[in-house]
């Protein structure tokens, strides 16, 4: 997974626009926790809030639900905004070494705003991260923002979702050393890659009632 060029990161920004009307959105982030036996002498590192040992996969998804970036490995009882600080795709976020483009025009206004990755509650506000508004006093237009950027965001998590059901041993507990088990997933990642540039048909369509229906539920909770 090489680091996209000026060109890629431009391409990925029109998709997201096309399939999920944000502009300017380059990725989506979020974490997922892929169990595995208790390491030896880990302690409580790897354990987490759900009773069990587990890394993390961080990962950066593009429109299509294939996979941007990735971090492996991290200790689940970290939080989702510590690992990704701790990462090193955020360091090069904040030294400017990701080949973003400059902040360009929104489509159709004369407002100029940077490209963004798009992230839940639990990741760090930056001027290339951007996460919902609270939900609490939500005015109209925050509430219409945050519509749009679940929209957005939801690609990764139906990356995730073609990740699980296409390699199996991702459902279960990996029966492996805890090394071993991060090659394993950054082995599905790559091949998950390689799977969707070849079966176009797998990239799920997510229609506005389906996300409608989301917003709510997300808003009435």
């Amino acid at each position: 997974m090489p680091i996209p060029d000026h060109d890629k990161w431009t391409s990925i920004a029109d998709k997201f626009f096309a399939r999920c009307d944000f502009p300017l959105c380059i990725g989506a982030l979020d974490g997922k926790h892929v169990k595995i036996k208790a390491p030896p002498n880990s302690g409580s590192k790897y354990f987490n809030y759900k009773g069990h040992h587990s890394v993390v996969l961080m990962a950066i998804a593009d429109a299509d639900c294939k996979f941007i970036v990735i971090d492996v490995g991290a200790y689940r009882s970290n939080s989702d905004g510590g690992i990704i600080q701790d990462s090193a795709f955020y360091k090069l976020l904040n030294s400017n070494n990701l080949n973003i483009p400059e902040p360009t025009f929104i489509p159709g206004t004369n407002t100029t705003v940077p490209f963004v990755f798009v992230a839940d509650e639990a990741f760090p506000l930056s001027p290339n991260m951007m996460r919902p508004f609270p939900r609490r006093e939500l005015t109209d237009e925050k509430r219409i923002f945050n519509y749009q950027l679940s929209r957005a965001r939801r690609q990764v998590e139906c990356a995730f979702g073609i990740l699980s059901s296409m390699w199996r041993i991702l459902l279960g507990t990996i029966e492996v050393h805890d090394t071993f088990a991060c090659h394993i997933v950054k082995a599905v990642c790559v091949l998950h890659n390689m799977i969707l540039n070849k079966e176009e048909e797998r990239i799920p369509f997510i229609s506005n009632d389906e996300l409608a229906v989301e917003a709510r539920t997300r808003n009435n909770d």
